[in-house]
């Protein structure tokens, strides 16, 4: 596999995680990628490098998830209403697909 399919293939990956739930905080991701790796595939043969990448990129996600939590918290705290309608909103999304 050439370096471009590497990275291609990688790419490809983050962006699959990207469409997903993406329960990990940033010391999961940090201290044990494989167990992240593994709950969204079991097979992958990555070098130190292919890893580092990968750490790199889903401690990203990571960082915007607990954010997105902590934001979630405050609104509710601040505006209770608001985010029950957010919530019937999704899950009236749900219902239609």
């Amino acid at each position: 596999m050439t370096n471009i399919e590497k990275q291609m293939k990688l790419h490809r990956f983050v962006e699959i995680v990207k469409q997903q739930d993406f329960p990990f905080d940033t010391h999961d991701v940090e201290e044990d990628l494989d167990r992240v790796l593994n709950y969204y595939s079991g097979n992958h043969e990555l070098t130190k490098e292919d890893k580092t990448l990968l750490k790199e990129e889903l401690a990203k996600l990571a960082e915007d998830e607990q954010t997105r939590e902590i934001e979630k918290a405050i609104l509710k705290v601040k505006y209770p209403i608001l985010v029950d309608i957010e919530q019937k909103k999704r899950i009236e999304k749900v219902k239609i697909w």
